[in-house]
């Protein structure tokens, strides 16, 4: 039995934060759940990460608790999950508790099982008093215990059931098959519209979170249909996201969420995956509408990445934590005496009308009354209005706003900063590689392309195994644990896209051989090729347990890693010429392609591939070798787009004999055609020629 708190040894920053718990916490694994069987107990698992706020308030609460400790370590076996370690884990669990409450999880999330690992009661967060409208964690685990002792029979049963209700959830989502077309993807549009917010920007009310997949949905419909209103409103919801609170206005780099509609107060955790979506729209936008604050944002998003994210390795670190100091966005808010000692009077008369700073203040946390007059940092008054104002130059204002800013900076980097979590997890950085090669190309930023080059090639030479690719690293301190986690479908479908990026970025066709090895296990960890679709965690068509049958179409906080892989196999069947690719992609969108628009912008990702198999992509042919042609037809708008390269340099390294090659393989000097549907433009050899012909 087990006596002890086993966390020690984990690598996960989120773990060893409850490593000095007096819970007798066990990873997750094998051995938790055999002792459990042995034991005849229930398992509490408890699944959070290392920037979760409530996370650590439950922690203080009730996993500190030497007497509700006690409790526990005597009634039941006791997991805790680092849900960036086990995705796969915690979206089944997080998909159980939607379709048992019918509303969304979140986290912690605070799961009841049996020694199989089948839950029979859950929740989220529990106050350690009733409160809040919810009963006690203490009141909570006593129930568990009466229904344990004196129900057993019902808690079978219900373990069968859930089992059930995953099947059948599976079934719902694509017993209604459908055939793409464009009035699809209209209906969608209108759909999503129906709910923006005029206002303040983006999508619904409180609390908003930045929708990445739908707002880049979007951006490509607009533009497609050149529906201004539509392209519009996403440089307008981008903007206002800029110049929140949810942006770091010193430092960098976008927040988790807005806990309210006006994209003031944030929940204060910074998260990679984030990012990564967020560069890439902000690039989007300003190839798409030359828009500079975009590019502008992008630029400084970057520059947080290099600092503060980035590992010796090349890797990218996953989260900054909300809290320091046991204080939720101590480290980011400013008191007005704050204010004032780090400014002189006029930058903090400037300050104060930039971001609207009052005594009384903007935020309040209900965990540290005691703090009072606390303002996040959001740009309310434009460089014009400032200008007016304070009566300057618009040169000389934006050089006075930017003393305050550096200054601020360099104030705020001398406090206690929030935890960094230093897991480099597989599917987040190959989002942000994907992004910065779009940041690369849109931008002309090479500093961003080999921040990309760096990660991509980490991760092929530290991740990927000969039969699998793993879902994270951590360098290892002493007596630590190295689990060695295989990757989940998200690793494997943004690792294959980042690798596509890459290749098309640089012309390396080693990119390419990767991602059709990656592309190989896929399908034999994954696939299921009766039913046509791919399952989020690997499986055991022989042998299926409660893990073995989840389905993620729909996007959450990242995009779907099933609705990336529509394009990854289509693109893949294009560059390696595997007609079988393409084919295996359109069957597994029509799987789901009946409820893409039953509810709004729930399969974004899924849409934004799937059009490569409704508008055949812009097809961008290159002869011979210039890198400003090369940057031609990078600065280009082209969500759905191929490139084939054939020069001096890379006839011999493997790449197929594409068709679209066939009598223009013979130049006098570099140059490039364009190809849309089955017509291709004369032979365009100066960078203005491209560029006005990709415009058409």
């Amino acid at each position: 039995m087990n006596t002890e708190n086993l966390l020690g040894k984990e690598t996960s920053p989120y773990l060893q934060q409850h490593a000095s718990n007096p819970m007798n916490w066990m990873p997750y694994s094998d051995e938790a759940f055999e002792l459990a069987k042995a034991t005849n107990k229930p398992v509490f698992i408890s699944i959070g990460y290392s920037s979760c706020h409530w996370c650590h308030v439950m922690a203080r609460e009730s996993f500190s608790d030497p007497e509700m400790a006690a409790f526990m370590n005597e009634n039941f076996i006791n997991v805790k999950i680092d849900r960036e370690e086990y995705p796969g884990v915690d979206r089944t669990y997080q998909e159980i508790y939607q379709m048992l409450y019918q509303r969304g999880g979140g986290w912690p999330l605070s799961v009841f099982t049996n020694a199989e690992g089948t839950p029979f009661f859950m929740g989220t967060y529990f106050p350690k008093v009733k409160s809040y409208g919810m009963n006690s964690f203490s009141e909570i685990c006593n129930l568990v215990m009466n229904a344990w002792d004196t129900k057993q029979d019902d808690i079978a049963q219900q373990a069968s059931q859930i089992k059930e209700g995953i099947v059948r959830l599976n079934q719902y989502l694509t017993e209604v098959p459908g055939e793409l077309s464009e009035e699809m993807y209209q209906e969608q549009v209108k759909l999503i519209q129906g709910r923006f917010d005029h206002k303040y920007g983006g999508i619904g009310s409180a609390p908003k979170f930045p929708r990445i997949a739908t707002f880049r949905y979007l951006l490509q419909e607009g533009h497609n249909s050149k529906n201004d209103a539509v392209t519009d409103f996403v440089k307008f919801t981008f903007h206002r996201m800029s110049q929140g609170g949810i942006y770091d206005q010193l430092g960098g780099g976008f927040a988790r969420y807005s806990v309210d509609k006006e994209w003031l107060v944030p929940h204060f955790e910074k998260m990679l995956y984030d990012n990564a979506g967020l560069i890439q729209l902000g690039a989007d936008l300003y190839t798409s509408l030359k828009d500079k604050f975009a590019q502008w944002v992008v630029f400084d998003t970057i520059s947080w990445l290099a600092r503060e994210m980035t590992s010796p390795e090349g890797g990218f670190y996953s989260t900054l934590n909300a809290d320091s100091e046991g204080v939720e966005g101590k480290y980011y808010v400013w008191t007005m005496d704050q204010i004032k000692e780090t400014l002189c009077d006029t930058k903090t008369e400037a300050a104060t009308l930039r971001y609207e700073l009052t005594e009384k203040g903007n935020f309040f946390d209900p965990h540290h009354s005691e703090l009072t007059g606390m303002n996040v940092l959001s740009v309310k008054k434009s460089i014009s209005e400032m200008m007016g104002i304070l009566e300057l130059s618009e040169n000389d204002t934006v050089a006075l706003l930017n003393e305050v800013r550096q200054e601020l900076f360099k104030e705020r980097v001398s406090r206690i900063a929030p935890s960094r979590d230093t897991k480099i997890i597989v599917s987040w950085n190959s989002l942000m590689i994907k992004a910065l090669f779009i940041a690369a190309e849109s931008l002309n930023l090479e500093t961003a392309g080999q921040l990309a080059l760096n990660a991509i090639n980490f991760i092929i030479d530290n991740l990927i195994e000969e039969d699998r690719l793993l879902h994270s690293y951590h360098k290892l301190g002493e007596d630590q644990v190295d689990r060695k986690i295989e990757g989940v479908l998200d690793d494997y479908s943004f690792t294959i896209s980042a690798l596509i990026h890459a290749f098309e970025y640089t012309d390396d066709w080693k990119y390419i051989k990767v991602a059709d090895k990656l592309m190989d296990m896929v399908h034999i960890k994954f696939y299921n090729s009766i039913e046509h679709v791919y399952y989020v965690n690997p499986i055991d068509l022989d042998n299926q347990d409660l893990f073995s049958k989840v389905l993620q179409p729909t996007d959450d906080s990242m995009a779907s890693g099933l609705g990336m892989l529509v394009s990854n196999l289509f693109k893949l069947s294009k560059y390696l010429v595997k007609p079988d690719l393409e084919k295996k992609a359109r069957l597994l969108v029509e799987r789901f392609a009946g409820r893409f628009n039953e509810s709004v912008a729930s399969m974004n990702e899924m849409m934004i591939s799937a059009t490569a198999l409704i508008r055949y992509p812009t097809e961008i042919v290159m002869v011979g070798s210039d890198e400003d042609l090369s940057k031609s037809y990078f600065g280009s708008y082209l969500p759905n787009r191929l490139i084939y390269r054939w020069n001096e340099n890379n006839k011999d390294d493997g790449r197929p004999s594409w068709d679209v090659l066939e009598g223009r393989t013979e130049v006098d000097i570099p140059t490039v055609y364009i190809c849309k549907g089955q017509m291709c433009s004369l032979p365009l050899t100066d960078s203005d020629s491209v560029s006005e012909e990709l415009s058409k």
